[in-house]
């Protein structure tokens, strides 16, 4: 049985839409996983200056492991957080969604001023982490040019058949 269902992909704010309607339309829990980052941790500016670095990463990483904790919830977090320190181990037993952008989508969206502070990050490392998410995700949904309702019925179906399975 899935605790979870995370959506991870290189297009948080993207991911956050999708994530949040499914859940909506599930009559789920939605879980944003930056924003529990920030929640937690209050004052993370003051916290890297005062620790360091590597104190905050810490705590960034005790908070993402904390989402891995909440049971029945669609959970999406960024992609950094996910892969950072192998926290994907976290979410063994979550149904992990990758929501896949192309590079060259990505870019334009990066370029017409969609404002995501991950993407531009994202796109330096872009063949790297699409291969990790690739890997790592049990359903693949790629973006394309389809309409947002379109990937959240493809979500659903790949719930669909990943409940049939099990």
């Amino acid at each position: 049985m899935i605790k979870n269902v995370v959506i991870i992909g290189l297009n948080y704010e993207y991911n956050i839409e999708i994530a949040q309607s499914v859940a909506d339309s599930l009559e789920a829990y939605f879980l944003n996983g930056d924003e529990f980052v920030n929640y937690q941790l209050q004052n993370k500016k003051n916290m890297k200056e005062l620790c360091g670095v590597e104190y905050l990463k810490a705590q960034e990483n005790k908070a993402i492991k904390g989402c891995a904790e909440f049971e029945n919830s669609i959970i999406t977090i960024p992609s950094h957080y996910f892969l950072r320190d192998n926290q994907y181990k976290n979410f063994d037993n979550s149904l992990i969604i990758y929501i896949r952008f192309s590079k060259d989508k990505l870019t334009k969206q990066s370029k017409i001023g969609f404002v995501d502070e991950f993407i531009v990050p994202n796109l330096l490392t872009y063949a790297q982490k699409d291969l990790e998410l690739e890997k790592l995700a049990k359903y693949i949904v790629n973006v394309r040019n389809k309409k947002k309702s379109t990937i959240e019925d493809e979500i659903k179906k790949c719930l669909e058949e990943y409940c049939e399975h099990k």
